[in-house]
């Protein structure tokens, strides 16, 4: 059981290594593409659109997290409480997403939205849609198989490419540049959660609502919300480490479902040696050439000086530095002093 932990660990890893990967090198070849197209103006508008895709995966306010730690608990007990969770999560992000459109309509109503453009309509109606969906990732990482979402996402990243330089080269116009960021991936997150309820017909949400497994979710969804929000906050570095690091949630819930202690403990030693080691060295190249590299990219001298440099490559490693033991205690469901850890962190901050 140990080696298929740790292969699925590395798997997962590294595939959503590529993938992102992949995303950066799309990032470096299109944005200059739209800027082209679009003139500053315009590349402006689409750019602020499309930054609110990093909203989707937490409009549903944690109840799909909460289903990595749950669902790895079910399989190691056997039991049925899998689709039980499955389902108050489906049930709780549907519900959210109605009581989201319904404060939209009525501010639409009362006149206490601003007038906007088409393209933040695109955004807000894909960014909506996807709050059920978001859920098969999750399945998935609750599984421990996070490398077949990942594969999903490198599919919508070449398929975003081919639609966004397509687009720009044809000058469709910033609205059409903007459904060529969500609609793959709205597309990718269907994809994902039908992909997990072929795959495992027992997580397909029963029509029998299950009372304990909604206070379950909500329990632990609105604690790892509070997280997520108050991490958000702190910082916003380090998102290449936190792909790598990612999967070892589910697996120290598997481990702490069938007490493997000794698996826990050399991985939390080695994990975080691991991402300590990484984050030095990366940061390390961002205070070496992220000044020239910039300037190389978008032609254009931002005065990055040394100190500056040097206090964000200083920051990233503090961050990260926990960021194992984190994972082992939101699979415990010790998430409380994480909160307010963190709530201090943003305030200091």
């Amino acid at each position: 059981m140990e080696h298929v932990r740790n292969r699925r660990i590395f798997a997962a890893a590294t595939t959503g290594l590529v993938q992102r990967g992949a995303q950066i090198l799309a990032t470096l070849i299109t944005y200059p593409l739209v800027l082209h197209d679009l003139g500053v103006a315009g590349f402006g508008v689409w750019a602020a659109a499309t930054s609110l895709a990093w909203l989707a995966g937490n409009l549903d306010f944690g109840l799909g997290a909460a289903l990595i730690s749950l669902i790895p608990r079910s399989m190691a007990e056997a039991d049925h409480k899998g689709r039980d969770y499955v389902a108050a999560v489906l049930i709780g992000s549907c519900l959210i997403a109605i009581t989201l459109l319904g404060v939209v309509v009525l501010a639409i109503a009362f006149g206490w939205l601003p007038q906007f453009r088409p393209v933040f309509l695109i955004a807000a109606i894909a960014l909506w849609l996807s709050i059920p969906l978001n859920a098969g990732n999750n399945i998935w990482f609750g599984l421990q198989k996070a490398y077949v979402p990942a594969g999903w996402q490198l599919a919508q990243t070449i398929l975003t490419l081919l639609l966004v330089s397509t687009g720009a080269l044809c000058q469709a116009g910033v609205s059409a540049l903007t459904a060529a960021i969500y609609a793959p991936a709205l597309a990718t997150s269907a994809a994902i959660l039908t992909h997990a309820f072929i795959s495992y017909p027992n997580l397909r949400p029963s029509w029998h609502l299950s009372s304990t497994a909604m206070r379950t979710v909500l329990t632990q969804g609105s604690q790892l919300f509070a997280i997520t929000l108050a991490a958000r906050i702190c910082t916003t570095a380090s998102g290449l480490l936190g792909i790598i690091t990612m999967p070892f949630w589910p697996g120290f819930a598997d481990a702490l479902s069938t007490n493997d202690h000794a698996w826990l403990t050399r991985t939390l030693r080695h994990g975080t040696i691991g991402v300590i080691t990484l984050a030095v060295f990366g940061s390390f190249g961002l205070f070496a050439g992220g000044g020239p590299i910039l300037r190389l990219w978008l032609h254009h001298d931002f005065q990055m000086t040394p100190l500056l440099l040097g206090t964000m490559a200083a920051w990233i490693i503090v961050t990260t530095a926990p960021n194992i033991a984190s994972l082992f205690l939101n699979a415990k469901a010790i998430l409380k002093p994480q909160i307010l850890i963190l709530i201090s962190a943003s305030i200091i901050s």
